[in-house]
C-alpha cells in the first residue's frame, strides 16, 4: 500500500556523494592556492641562475661612468667602452671567464665585482689602462673563444687578455646562440688562425643565421582537429585569459622550473655524501673539445699581438671531497700550465688565493666552489691588476 507521506531514506551513496562533494572542493580550492602562492614566489626564478647559490647575486660594473662588465648579450655595450678608450689611446686589458667573475655572494651596499676593483687599483696607480670584463654563466671554452671573436671582428684587439681558466666548464657542451649571436661571418684568415675550434663556430654561427632566416620566412603549417573550431577559440580564449588576467598561471613555467631543479639537487649532494666522491668528473672528450677552442683562441690572441695572462681560478679550499677527482683537475692544471709557458703567456696559480671564509653556499647548503664574497672579488680583481702591471710595466 502506498503511503503519501512516505519520504524514502536516501541511498547509502547518496548519502556520500554531498561530503564527498565538499572534500572534492575544498581540495581543489587549496590547490588553486597553494598553486598560486608557489607560482608568485617563483616569479623570479631562473634555472641559469640557480648554480649562483644561496644569497649569490649577479654584477655588472661601472667605471669611469662607462660599463665595463656584462654577460655575452651586453657585448654592444662593452664593444662601446672598449672602442672610446681605443679612441683615447689607452691599452685595453680584456677579461674573459665565467660566473665566478660577476657572482657575488652576501652582497653589502656597494658591492663591486673583481674587475671594478682590478679597474680602480690600476686608476690609483697612475695607469691609463682601460679594463673590460665580458662573463657568462658556465662559458666554456667555446662561448670564451666566440668573445675574443666578437671585439677581433669589432677591430678592439686587447693589449693585454685575460683568461679565467676554472677547470668545470670543460665538460660544457655546445655553443650558446647569444654568442653565435654576436658575431658575423669569420673571414679566412681568423679561420686559419683559429684552427678547427673556429671552423666549427663558423659552421654553428651559419646554422644559427640560416635558422633565424628560415624562421622569418617560413609559414607555419597547422593541420589539427580542431583547427577554425569554436574548440580553438575558446581554449586560445582561456589560456590567453589566464595569462594576461592570473599572474601565476603566467610564471606557471618558473615553478615548474624551480620544483624540477629542488628535488634533483638534494638527491644528487646526498648521493655523493654517502659515497663520499668527488662530485664532477669531466669527460676526456668534451675535455678535448673544449681545450681546442682554448687554443684557437690563444693562437688567434697570439697573432694579433695581445698579451695573454691566463689564470688558475679560485677554489674552495678544504673541501672533502673536492669537487673533483684531484688527480684529474691537477693534470689539466699542469698541462695548461706547460702549454701556456710554451707559448710565452703568463701563468698564475690563483686556486688557493680566497680564504674558505670567504666563500657562498650552494642552494644544497652546501659549500659553494666557485662563488666568493666582495672580499673575495677585492683580492682576485687586485691579484690580477698587479700581475698585469708588473708584466706590462
Amino acid at each position: 500500500m502506498h503511503d503519501a507521506n512516505f519520504t524514502p531514506e536516501p541511498s547509502a551513496s547518496s548519502r556520500e556523494r554531498g561530503p564527498r562533494g565538499a572534500w572534492v572542493i575544498a581540495g581543489v580550492t587549496l590547490g588553486v592556492v597553494l598553486f598560486h602562492v608557489s607560482a608568485l614566489r617563483s616569479a623570479d626564478f631562473s634555472p641559469d641562475d640557480v648554480a649562483l647559490g644561496r644569497n649569490t647575486v649577479a654584477f655588472t660594473a661601472e667605471h669611469g661612468g662607462r660599463r665595463i662588465s656584462g654577460p655575452i648579450p651586453e657585448f654592444p655595450a662593452l664593444a662601446s667602452t672598449a672602442r672610446a678608450a681605443r679612441e683615447a689611446g689607452r691599452p685595453l686589458v680584456l677579461w674573459l671567464g665565467a660566473s665566478q667573475l660577476y657572482a657575488i655572494n652576501n652582497p653589502e651596499a656597494g658591492a663591486r665585482t673583481a674587475v671594478a676593483f682590478a679597474a680602480a687599483a690600476a686608476e690609483a696607480r697612475g695607469s691609463r689602462a682601460a679594463w673590460v670584463q665580458c662573463a657568462s654563466p658556465n662559458s666554456n671554452a667555446h662561448e670564451l673563444f666566440c668573445m675574443y671573436l666578437a671585439f677581433h671582428q669589432a677591430g678592439l684587439i686587447p693589449s693585454r687578455l685575460v683568461v679565467s681558466f676554472t677547470y668545470d666548464d670543460l665538460k660544457e657542451p655546445g655553443i650558446r646562440d647569444s654568442a653565435l649571436h654576436i658575431l658575423r661571418p669569420l673571414d679566412p684568415e681568423t679561420l686559419r688562425l683559429g684552427g678547427a675550434a673556429a671552423a666549427h663556430i663558423e659552421a654553428e654561427r651559419a646554422r644559427f643565421a640560416a635558422g633565424i632566416a628560415a624562421k622569418s620566412a617560413a609559414t607555419p603549417v597547422k593541420r589539427t582537429a580542431t583547427e577554425g573550431t569554436p574548440q580553438e577559440r575558446l581554449e586560445a580564449a582561456l589560456v590567453d585569459g589566464l595569462e594576461r588576467h592570473w599572474s601565476a598561471w603566467a610564471v606557471r613555467g618558473n615553478l615548474s622550473a624551480e620544483a624540477e631543479t629542488w628535488w634533483k639537487m638534494p638527491v644528487t649532494t646526498l648521493a655523493f655524501k654517502v659515497f663520499d666522491r668527488p662530485q664532477v668528473h669531466v669527460p676526456d672528450e668534451m675535455a678535448a673539445w673544449n681545450l681546442s677552442a682554448l687554443h684557437g683562441l690563444f693562437d688567434l690572441a697570439a697573432a694579433d699581438g695581445a698579451r695573454v695572462l691566463v689564470y688558475q681560478a679560485p677554489h674552495n679550499p678544504g673541501l672533502k671531497p673536492f669537487y673533483h677527482p684531484r688527480g684529474e683537475y691537477d693534470r689539466a692544471q699542469a698541462a695548461l700550465e706547460a702549454d701556456c709557458r710554451a707559448r710565452g703567456f703568463d701563468w698564475l696559480d690563483l686556486e688557493k688565493l680566497v680564504p674558505a671564509g670567504l666563500w657562498g653556499e650552494t642552494n644544497n647548503f652546501t659549500p659553494d666552489v666557485f662563488h666568493f664574497r666582495v672580499e673575495g672579488h677585492r683580492l682576485l680583481g687586485e691579484a690580477i691588476e698587479r700581475a698585469v702591471a708588473e708584466r706590462d710595466g
